[in-house]
């Protein structure tokens, strides 16, 4: 599937894992995403690090100069890839924000003293280095790939150690496939950034309990195992 709306030129591919099933959000936006000539490469699949690294191989196909990872929950702005090109950066994300047990963060990481990545605020407006991204909204340029060592992406959490130990910090050895790619990019020379103003929606599923309050199943994993 193409289109070839927008600027011509720069060839773009957007990456997409998904689960089978996206929100009509998600489909309108990618509709008014204002892109160059571009190719759009899907995969589902049960490993998220499988996912990845085949839409990488699907994608590389039509030899883009860019590829724009946007997983099936976030929305970017429509001029998501004019307003991260503009930095002139090969490796750049957007905005958005993830939740845990403890809360929400922007899906943005800085190693602390032990090398493990750590959840950090937006600093301010503007472009910000940092040591890891989530792919939600990422753009990376095809001399990054090309640069970085094969496999991209491997979830080793649970399974093997890493250079970024987490453990301190109460988790399993080994990191997930954003982490690892990371490290890989990092690796061969390159800053990673985040544009703290490209905003982008997570988008989350709710479930309004017995009681009249709203819940998400990421937040309240046992409530899943309600059958009431």
């Amino acid at each position: 599937m193409s289109n070839t709306a927008g600027e011509s030129g720069t060839e773009v591919a957007i990456a997409v894992p998904h689960t089978g099933s996206v929100s009509m959000r998600w489909a309108i936006r990618l509709s008014e995403l204002q892109m160059p000539p571009h190719t759009i490469v899907a995969k589902r699949t049960a490993a998220i690090d499988l996912a990845r690294e085949q839409t990488v191989e699907d994608a590389l196909a039509s030899d883009p100069e860019w590829v724009l990872f946007m997983d099936s929950d976030v929305v970017p702005p429509a001029n998501v890839f004019q307003q991260l090109t503009r930095h002139g950066q090969p490796i750049v994300s957007g905005l958005y924000y993830m939740d845990n047990p403890q809360g929400t963060h922007p899906a943005m990481w800085r190693l602390d003293e032990y090398d493990a990545p750590s959840i950090m605020e937006k600093e301010r407006e503007g472009l910000i280095n940092v040591d890891a991204v989530g792919f939600g909204c990422l753009l990376v340029h095809r001399e990054v790939l090309d640069a970085v060592d094969r496999p991209w992406f491997r979830w080793t959490k649970g399974y093997e150690d890493h250079p970024w130990d987490l453990t301190h910090l109460g988790e399993k050895p080994g990191v997930s496939e954003d982490f690892f790619f990371c490290h890989k990019a990092q690796q061969a020379g390159y800053d990673i950034y985040v544009d703290t103003t490209v905003k982008c929606i997570h988008e989350k599923t709710c479930y309004l309990s017995d009681d009249g309050t709203f819940m998400q199943s990421q937040l309240n994993p046992d409530h899943m195992d309600d059958d009431r």
